[in-house]
């Protein structure tokens, strides 16, 4: 059998599939697949047709096919921990292709909606502020978007006042109002009003599957477990 390398370099446009890219050992790797390998940047039109950028991800994915083949020559996806891993990939990216399908089929916020949502969180959006702290033990940043709506510090978050956060206590040295632009805001508040819609209906999703015994757990282990 050639080298998987050799294989590689005889690729060429007479590859019977149009979409294939480059062939590792028989294995395809096609120009979907380089592009769902971009990460954040393949959601960007510019990054997709950027062919410098698609041919360094298409480098990668040869290398990382390469050394995956090798792997299985040696028979490691036996290997305990490779199955473990094996699962817990797989039933992370089955969830997050089910969040996908829950947000495609919901219904969007309307406008009343969204503003609603920015106006019951004033400091997360309008009033939005960020703190300079320093302890004893260093410096820190805490911006206002980040905290929960019921745990706002905007009273007490004046310069020199000490606050507690996680319980340790911080001096206010500097604190800069930084407001979310109108439009920022409302993408933003959407793109949170969706993420919880989804996680509400994962969690009802959840609590049916529980409902119908699927789960059963050794005395003494699970919810009632001591």
């Amino acid at each position: 059998m050639a080298p998987s390398f050799l294989l590689i370099a005889a690729c060429s446009d007479s590859m019977g599939n149009e979409q294939a890219l480059a062939m590792v050992d028989g294995s395809e790797i096609t120009h979907r697949e380089v592009v769902e390998n971009l990460g954040s940047a393949a959601s960007d039109p510019t990054d997709r047709a950027d062919f410098t950028k698609l041919n360094l991800t298409l480098e990668t994915l040869v290398k990382r096919r390469l050394l995956a083949q090798e792997a299985k020559r040696k028979n490691l996806q036996k290997d305990a921990t490779f199955h473990f891993a094996m699962r817990r990939a797989e039933e992370v990216l089955l969830i997050e292709a089910l969040q996908r399908n829950v947000a495609k089929t919901m219904r969007k916020p309307d406008s009343g909606e969204i503003s609603a949502y920015i106006q019951s969180q004033p400091t997360r959006f309008e009033r939005r502020y960020r703190l300079f702290l320093a302890n004893g033990d260093g410096q820190s940043e805490l911006d206002s978007f980040d905290l929960p709506p019921d745990n706002d510090l905007s009273a007490q978050a004046i310069v020199g006042n000490e606050i507690v956060i996680g319980g340790r206590r911080w001096t206010v040295v500097r604190r800069l109002e930084d407001p979310i632009k109108p439009q920022n805001a409302r993408r933003l508040a959407m793109d949170e009003m969706i993420q919880r819609h989804v996680q509400n209906a994962l969690a009802g999703l959840e609590s049916k599957r529980r409902s119908k015994g699927v789960v059963r757990y050794r005395t003494g282990w699970g919810p009632s477990g001591r």
